[in-house]
């Protein structure tokens, strides 16, 4: 069954439509600028993800580069709590969570 969580897909779509008209406005790239993640919330960990998307998209972002490297080498959470954080988030997605 499909899960659609506001937190997780509807902020981040919201928030990279308003930095794509940014840039489109501003005239500038995706690739030029530098963006600070601060917060490991699902809406965070959602907007996080969709930009680092759309990043390797434009090949603003090397593919090896991903949002759990960039968070742990951060130096704001280790390996061992993303990894909780990410399961965590898997099992609110999928209705799990408290069941």
């Amino acid at each position: 069954m499909l899960r659609y969580n506001d937190d997780i897909h509807g902020t981040p779509s919201v928030s990279i439509a308003g930095l794509t008209t940014a840039l489109q406005i501003s005239d500038m790239k995706l690739k030029d600028q530098r963006i600070f993640f601060l917060g490991a919330g699902s809406a965070g960990i959602g907007i996080a993800n969709m930009i680092v998307e759309a990043m390797v998209a434009h090949k603003a972002m090397n593919d090896d580069l991903t949002l759990k490297q960039a968070a742990v080498q951060s130096g704001e959470v280790s390996e061992q709590q993303f990894e909780e954080m990410v399961d965590a988030r898997k099992l609110v997605g999928s209705g799990l969570a408290g069941a």
